[in-house]
């Protein structure tokens, strides 16, 4: 059986258009909208254009649809802490009566990670002055997340 879904930005789109996009791919039968998850918008020669939060504007768009399914394109699996991703994933499924897809990935362009520093999976330099963040093994072999922050001689 053939699905059909809309990818809907919302790259420099007023809230109410954006909306309006979303409800009509509803009743146009679309079964799935997706909506990027970047900081900046995905035209790579216009950074500054204004993009919404993905799962903000999902629970929004879920509390004026009822059917279709609604999903991230692509949420890079190393830009958020993993516990408050899988909360986040948790509660918008709830608001959206099971209908939330995460779609996770690599990631790709760095200029998407450039707000919180360099967290595309390469090591950070030893000496870098905001936080950083990454897996530490404990000796009973269960994972666990380390907050470590890198303070500078000066503060």
């Amino acid at each position: 059986m053939t699905t059909f879904g809309a990818y809907l930005n919302g790259v420099a789109t007023p809230w109410a258009e954006l909306l309006e996009q979303f409800t009509t791919a509803e009743a146009a039968g679309f079964e799935t909208a997706w909506t990027m998850d970047n900081v900046v918008g995905p035209v790579h020669n216009h950074p500054e254009l204004p993009t919404y939060e993905a799962f903000t504007l999902l629970a929004a768009v879920a509390s004026r649809t009822s059917t279709m399914e609604l999903g991230t394109l692509i949420t890079p699996c190393n830009r958020r802490h993993p516990a408050l991703l899988a909360k986040t994933a948790a509660t918008l499924d709830q608001i959206s009566d099971g209908r939330f897809i995460l779609g996770m990935g690599p990631g790709d362009h760095e200029q998407y990670f450039a707000p919180w520093g360099d967290c595309s999976g390469r090591r950070r330099p030893p000496r870098t002055k905001g936080p950083t963040t990454g897996w530490r093994k404990r000796s009973s072999s269960r994972s666990r997340w380390r907050d470590r922050t890198s303070r500078s001689a000066s503060a």
